[in-house]
C-alpha cells in the first residue's frame, strides 16, 4: 500500500522518481566521503552508502532485476 510503504509509493512514482532519489543520494555519498576524509568520522558515509544501496534496490526490483539475471 502506497499510503503505508516507502517503497510502494516510490514504485507507484515510477522509475523518474526512483532515479531521482538514486541521483540524491549518490550526490550525498559523494559529499559524507569528503566530510569523513576531513573529520575522520565515517558515521555519515556509512549511512548514506547504506542510503544509496537502499535505493538502488528499489530501482533494480523496479526494472525486475534480480540475482539470477544479468
Amino acid at each position: 500500500d502506497p499510503e503505508q510503504s516507502y517503497v510502494a509509493a516510490l514504485h507507484q512514482k515510477g522509475l523518474n522518481k526512483i532515479l531521482e532519489k538514486v541521483g540524491e543520494e549518490a550526490t550525498e555519498v559523494i559529499l559524507a566521503a569528503k566530510d569523513a576524509q576531513a573529520s575522520g568520522d565515517n558515521a555519515a558515509l556509512i549511512g548514506e552508502t547504506a542510503d544509496l544501496w537502499f535505493h538502488c534496490m528499489v530501482m533494480l526490483s523496479h526494472l525486475d532485476c534480480d540475482s539470477d539475471r544479468s
